[in-house]
């Protein structure tokens, strides 16, 4: 789930709490996760994605991005890990 959840904050500029309910109520199977869990799953992209210098930032009220810079660098770094 930590791979869809960075999936979705690499292909929107920011992503709400409801995108990332809606992304984890899809891969569930009908259970309804809680806000508990968003902060859970993004605590593991971030532990994920701090050794290759990505910050995953969190705007009040709105919800979380990574800025264009970095998604760049780590498109690129998935794309030749997965090469």
């Amino acid at each position: 789930m930590s791979d869809c959840s960075l999936g979705c904050l690499l292909s929107r500029q920011i992503v709400s709490l409801s995108a990332f309910m809606a992304t984890l109520y899809s891969m569930r199977g009908g259970e309804i996760p809680g806000p508990k869990t968003v902060e859970v799953l993004l605590h593991h992209v971030r532990q994920k994605v701090r050794p290759h210098g990505i910050t995953i930032h969190n705007r009040s009220r709105q919800g979380w991005y990574i800025n264009r810079a970095d998604r760049e660098r780590l498109r690129g770094q998935l794309l030749s890990d997965g090469a």
